[in-house]
């Protein structure tokens, strides 16, 4: 036998060799009578080392667990889990988009309500022993439904919840009677307190414009990392960090038990590396990042990190933008002096011990204030003029929030008192402005007791141009219950645009996996007659929640949701609306168009949209390369032999070999195979799932 024969022969045999391994792992597995196939259940994957984490259903909260959708065939559900690190980790958790199918949940029948996430199988990255992870869990499920305590459009979600290697194996329960508190990121959503073992797991948390919720602290993490976090996360953003000051900050410190100093060297530890390899905003030139006196508004002061990432399963790359705020921004909003130069003076400079100042020129104990000074008790109001209390209850407050932090003080920040209305004669509320300069878009709410975010007759932001300097008056109809500004320098905006793009939960192949990003290039959409835009999504895996919006230029100022119907039906596009939210079944292509041809921003209506699934016509199955109609060992030994040339295919068996869909057929493509036969669902590429012409 020639040597290169031999070696082909070596090559195949260990390949025959894994192939039969992997087949006794699959026999081992139960097979369930609503699947089409084999699969591992929760027992036998803790048996198998894997790491997993439970969330009992609370039907008499969220609504009847009937409701979820339920995929037999690979046993997963529209209910999810979404895991992230906090702190003390070494290797990194891989983000993943909200609600995307890769954080979809398991159980092993329909019949019953307790769901498990299998942490291993997710591949984003294992618990570590001592590190501390936070966990959420989310369903659409009965999303609506009256007669529930709390009905909510958008579905169900419960708080923040510390999770460390200890909870592994235990079950997460959304406490009852139940009690909700503000979403973190959206203040006008409520989440869900939930618990572990009887123990309230809910994380103290500072929201997105710096307000704090209370919450059980049961995580070990430092007293200071929250903090630290939202400072990352928000100085940097636009709507955000004008809410990120000193004033707002220093109360909340300590109800968190730390101090600026502290949280200040947390955010050094966690960050400070990588803020100092990242590359520098650079100002743009044009004056809109810049103060007037040349320097970079603070919101600009960070450096950014470009990483780039490919989708093991299509092979797409999603590039992903971190950005770090600057240390002495940090300082600053702390409250902390700027930090001294690295360049320590040399000793020699130093000033000579005889220069220290004298002891006695301390001031004598005598300077200090005699206590006779102090107030006499006789001075304090007497308790007959307290307020009895049958007091009448305080009037409601409103409160004035925006956009501009140049004219509100802070950005969209609905505690800021200087913003407090004033009531008018004719029983409105007002509040005065005065602008030195013009301002292309203005928005504003006003807020009702720091909870009830109010806007103008359609329900969205009020929406306006100044045209220069001057004074305009915010004004709210508690009649009409809404709000509205007047003035000779208020103008309507004109409504204009150049781009619209796609954003929602991308992953893989749906949205070029891009998730939540406003202004993607990957998702800019093609403008096919005045105003009506298009998008096409190839190869998209089946996957429940689908979620989508319209954005115009690139920011969420203008964007469209909805609600979704059936394929291929117009619908209305809602703007500033819900998620369009679909469920695809199978490998399909997704189409997406947004039509402005009649909207009216007075109104804000007359957008249409139109979400299409294709599914084609498929030609066979991914890997069933001998037309048998199920992907065996018969198919993953044929595919090792085209691999290697001692087989030949059609064109349409070389299609259907391809499961990794890299355009050619060889080893990678068998690897794929084997691990779809021994049950596992990632690295599995499209093996086992239709083939369409």
């Amino acid at each position: 036998m020639r040597k290169s024969s031999k070696v082909v022969s070596l090559v195949l045999s260990g390949l025959m060799a894994t192939s039969c391994f992997t087949m006794a792992v699959a026999s081992a597995a139960e097979v369930d009578s609503e699947s089409t196939g084999a699969f591992m259940t929760a027992q036998e994957r803790l048996d198998a080392g894997h790491q997993l984490v439970f969330f009992q259903f609370p039907s008499s909260v969220w609504g009847p667990n009937s409701s979820v959708k339920y995929n037999a065939k690979k046993h997963t559900c529209n209910v999810f889990c979404n895991y992230y690190a906090l702190y003390g980790n070494k290797t990194e958790v891989k983000e993943s988009a909200w609600e995307a199918p890769s954080t979809s949940m398991l159980k092993d029948s329909k019949a019953d309500s307790l769901y498990y996430f299998d942490i291993t199988e997710a591949g984003k990255g294992e618990l570590e022993e001592g590190a501390q992870y936070g966990v959420l869990f989310s369903t659409k499920a009965n999303a609506g439904m009256s007669g529930l305590i709390t009905p909510n459009d958008e579905g169900y979600q419960t708080s923040d919840l510390y999770f460390d290697t200890t909870y592994l194996g235990t079950t997460y329960t959304v406490t009852e009677p139940a009690s909700t508190r503000e979403n973190t990121a959206n203040s006008q959503k409520i989440t869900y307190a939930a618990s572990n073992n009887g123990k309230n797991m809910s994380m103290k948390k500072v929201t997105s414009l710096c307000e704090y919720l209370d919450g059980m602290d049961a995580g070990n993490a430092p007293k200071s990392l929250e903090m630290a976090n939202r400072l990352q996360e928000y100085l940097s953003n636009p709507v955000n960090e004008p809410a990120f000051v000193w004033s707002k900050i220093q109360p909340i410190l300590p109800r968190y038990g730390t101090t600026s100093q502290e949280v200040y060297d947390m955010y050094v530890e966690k960050y400070k590396e990588k803020h100092d390899s990242g590359e520098h905003y650079v100002a743009k030139g044009d004056g809109s990042d810049t103060k007037a006196d040349g320097t970079l508004k603070d919101v600009y002061r960070y450096t950014f990190i470009k990483t780039t990432e490919v989708d093991e399963a299509t092979g797409i790359e999603k590039e992903k933008i971190t950005k770090y705020p600057d240390l002495d921004l940090v300082r600053e909003r702390l409250n902390l002096p700027k930090e001294e130069p690295t360049t320590a003076a040399p000793e020699t400079t130093a000033a000579p011990e005889t220069t220290a100042a004298p002891e006695t020129t301390a001031a004598p104990e005598t300077t200090a204030a005699p206590e006779t000074t102090a107030a006499p008790e006789t001075t304090a109001a007497p308790e007959t003029t307290a307020a009895p209390e049958t007091t009448a209850p305080a009037e409601d407050t409103y409160v004035v929030a925006g956009s501009e932090a140049e004219i509100f003080g802070t950005g969209w920040d609905a505690g800021n008192m200087e913003n407090l209305m004033s009531k008018a004669e004719d029983g409105t509320y007002t509040k005065d402005y005065t602008v030195s300069k013009a301002y292309d878009v203005v928005q504003l709410k006003v807020v009702k007791n720091g909870a009830e975010w109010i806007g103008d007759k359609t329900g969205n932001n009020v929406t306006f141009t100044l045209t220069g300097e001057g004074t305009f008056t915010v004004v709210y109809d508690p009649v009409e219950n809404y709000a509205y500004v007047k003035g000779d320098i208020v103008k309507d905006v004109e409504f204009k645009y150049e781009k619209v793009y796609a954003a929602g939960n991308g992953e893989g192949a749906w949205l070029n996996g891009v998730a939540w990003e406003p202004g993607n290039e990957k998702n800019l959409m093609t403008e096919v007659a005045k105003d009506v835009w298009e998008i096409s999504f190839e190869n998209v895996p089946d996957g429940f929640e689908r979620q989508i919006k319209f954005t115009l230029d690139g920011a969420w100022t203008h964007n469209f949701g909805g609600v979704f119907t059936e394929s291929g039906v117009v619908s209305d596009a809602v703007y500033n609306g819900d998620n369009i939210t679909f469920d695809t079944d199978d490998i399909c292509t997704v189409k997406a168009q947004l039509d402005l041809r009649d909207f009216d921003f007075l109104t804000k209506e007359g957008a249409k949209f139109t979400v299409t699934v294709e599914y084609g016509t498929p030609v066979g199955i991914y890997g069933d390369v001998d037309g048998d109609g199920v992907v065996t060992v018969d198919d993953a030994t044929l595919i090792q032999r085209r691999g290697v040339e001692l087989e030949k295919f059609t064109e349409l068996q070389d299609k259907l070999a391809d499961v990794n869909g890299d355009g050619r057929v060889s080893i990678l493509d068998v690897t794929c195979v084997q691990k779809y036969l021994a049950e596992w669902t990632e690295g599995i590429g499209n093996t086992g799932k239709p083939c369409y012409e």
